[in-house]
């Protein structure tokens, strides 16, 4: 059975609150570094680019299954503050390609912060369903191996897709940058 993501009504607004400071400090940033526009252009050929998104992607992965060891949903915070300021950076990158009029690249930025968020929600969907569990009958863990092998078995289709959504868009985008 699915569940939904149970959070606190103040976790949900750090996180909103936290993705729209990310995305102010972006702005900032781009502002004062005198970027003009961006113009995002697609590479399918560079295998290493693969390999690094590849790797990339284990270590962020690695983080939130590290977090879920100990049993504080609090300190899933550290890599959502990570996923959420990249996901931020992301989405005024696709602002900055509307001077190029670059609709392809707005949309596969658009989509790649899609992809963060996504990957942020159910990686830390899975880190709280490891938290969440209350089973000591065998051992800690024991029980936290075959809690998050249950959770990952639950969200396995949807995690799937957004890891390769996430390995695809990050290995093929080329950023080129106009500074004023």
């Amino acid at each position: 059975m699915k569940s939904k993501l149970k959070m606190s009504i103040k976790g949900w607004l750090f996180a909103v609150i936290f993705f729209v400071f990310a995305v102010y400090a972006g702005f900032i940033q781009y502002h004062y570094d005198g970027i003009k526009d961006i113009d995002v252009t697609f590479l399918f050929t560079n295998l290493g680019d693969y390999i690094w998104s590849l790797i990339s992607l284990i270590i962020i992965v690695i983080l939130y299954v590290a977090f879920s060891l100990v049993p504080s949903r609090k300190l899933t915070l550290l890599p959502n503050i990570f996923m959420l300021m990249t996901a931020g950076q992301i989405l005024v990158q696709a602002y900055y390609t509307l001077p190029r009029l670059n609709i392809i690249g707005l949309v596969v930025e658009l989509i790649f912060t899609i992809t963060h968020l996504m990957l942020a929600y159910y990686l830390t969907k899975i880190s709280f369903d490891v938290i969440d569990n209350d089973n000591d009958k065998k051992g800690y863990f024991n029980n936290w191996f075959n809690q998050l092998k249950k959770s990952l078995m639950q969200n396995y289709r949807e995690l799937t897709i957004f890891m390769i959504l996430y390995i695809l868009i990050r290995s093929i985008t080329v950023i080129s940058v106009t500074i004023k």
